[in-house]
């Protein structure tokens, strides 16, 4: 039970690991906000209702660009879960050495 809590909680930092390492690489992000930005004209004066359109689309594309955390998440819990259930390994040498006695 021990060995699967701990892969559990490894895979799943890693596949956290491993998206953030992509997203870096890829700087997902980057090209989502350049082309919202040139959506917008410098000389055009907006109203806060177009503004807040704009907020809200370009949010939208970053979540559909952003990977899901959630599954490597509730994998690490589980993980987490099997380990705190399952105990320590205890050492008995304490235990099998004989008792003496104080004189």
């Amino acid at each position: 039970m021990r060995k699967l809590g701990y892969f559990f909680l490894f895979a799943g930092f890693f596949w956290i690991v491993g998206q953030q390492i992509g997203i870096s690489l890829k700087t997902a992000m980057r090209p989502v906000v350049l082309k919202q930005y040139a959506e917008l004209s410098e000389s055009e004066v907006y109203s806060a209702e177009q503004v807040r359109r704009h907020i809200a689309a370009t949010a939208a594309e970053i979540f559909e660009v952003m990977p899901l955390v959630v599954t490597p998440g509730m994998l690490m819990l589980a993980g987490g879960i099997f380990l705190g259930r399952s105990g320590r390994v205890r050492s008995t040498s304490l235990e099998k050495q004989p008792k003496q006695e104080l004189q």
